[in-house]
């Protein structure tokens, strides 16, 4: 699964802005949760929490991602 496909498919409004938002900081830029609380003005466990909801909604749609070595993967699950 390319990361273009993923994009496209986040594009069509399956995600809030918040959670496009944040998936572009956590898995495109792979910026640290710190990173990211600080440019959403949101806490840590805040990010932390939004995270996994965001990975599970990735995932009711078909996807799994995560970061490994600072690379995002993406596989489609069907």
């Amino acid at each position: 699964m390319k990361v273009s496909e993923l994009m496209e498919a986040l594009n069509l409004k399956l995600l809030t802005e918040e959670e496009h938002e944040l998936f572009v900081k956590k898995f495109i830029e792979n910026k640290s949760q710190a990173e990211i609380a600080e440019e959403m003005g949101i806490s840590v466990s805040n990010v932390s929490s939004r995270t996994g909801r965001l990975r599970s909604k990735i995932e009711k749609l078909g996807f799994f991602c995560f970061t490994f070595i600072g690379q995002i993967i993406i596989k489609n699950l069907f």
